[in-house]
């Protein structure tokens, strides 16, 4: 084969894996698409698990429930996963895939955006994707199109196995991926493509104590608290994914699995002397 050949093949193997379930229609529109150019698998969570994050169940409890799905075209292969986001990746990518792990893993579409700091810290979407590039494998984690109907889901689709075709994907290194927003509909709106920064938003989290009341123990009391979240807006100014995308373009954040940060690091260690010696 030759390498024309070998990166039009590119992927040969994706994983596509959501956060919002095993049954939701998005992911097997996009699933299809793939089936189409690669050998394609399915794994999902059972129920919804938006807003996990890459949190991570496999782990502690060693052992999770899986259900495989047969199809008649073996381009196909379908599993649930009686846990998170992550835990699908890390199922497929160290379970079904670990003699031939996937090229790409792909992860969406969610049924909605996820932009700025809150949903990229929180979102199950992104959190799959997080966990496949931490694994070493690079990930798209793909969200929006609120309401789209089903030929703009179809679209999209082709739209991202192209993405995926690009050299932009293909040369993503093994802890990158790629945070890629769709904006709603019509298709006849998306005015184009930008590659943004997440743009910063911080909710307000507010907790109440409902009730209290004593325990079994003398010595202990039994307390209700309900969250309030006021959900926070910053300025969607300058190159931030939240201007781009309300203004009708597709929006592309890069990102990494590396919170090193070297100004900082330089920054302390060149005052080390305020850090207090360790007592003798």
């Amino acid at each position: 084969m030759s390498r024309k050949e070998a990166d039009e093949s590119w992927p040969r193997r994706v994983l596509v894996t959501n956060d919002d379930g095993i049954t939701e229609e998005r992911m097997w529109t996009l699933a299809g698409a793939f089936a189409e150019v690669a050998e394609t698998w399915i794994v999902a969570p059972m129920a919804d698990r938006s807003g996990t994050s890459n949190c991570i169940s496999i782990n502690r409890r060693q052992r999770s429930l899986f259900a495989r799905r047969e199809f008649a075209d073996g381009n196909l292969t379908a599993y649930s996963v009686s846990g998170f986001p992550a835990d699908c990746v890390n199922f497929g990518i160290n379970g079904l895939l670990r003699e031939r792990p996937p090229d790409l893993v792909v992860s969406g579409i969610n049924g909605g955006p996820n932009l700025g700091d809150n949903d990229w810290f929180q979102s199950g979407t992104i959190g799959a994707a997080r966990a496949a590039a931490y694994l070493g494998v690079p990930a798209l984690a793909l969200s929006g199109m609120r309401g789209a109907d089903n030929d703009m889901i179809a679209t999209a689709a082709q739209w991202i196995v192209g993405l995926s075709k690009t050299e932009l994907v293909r040369e993503l290194g093994p802890r990158q991926y790629l945070n890629v927003n769709l904006p709603d509909p019509p298709i006849t709106g998306v005015r184009g493509v930008k590659v943004v920064e997440t743009s910063p938003i911080l909710d307000e989290y507010t907790f109440e104590r409902v009730w209290n009341e004593p325990g079994e123990d003398d010595e202990e009391t039994e307390e209700l608290w309900v969250l309030h979240v006021r959900n926070g807006r910053a300025d969607p100014g300058g190159n931030s994914d939240r201007r781009w995308y309300e203004a009708g373009y597709i929006v592309i954040v890069p990102m990494r699995v590396d919170e090193n940060d070297e100004s900082l690091r330089s920054a302390i260690g060149a005052r080390l002397d305020q850090i207090l010696s360790w007592p003798t």
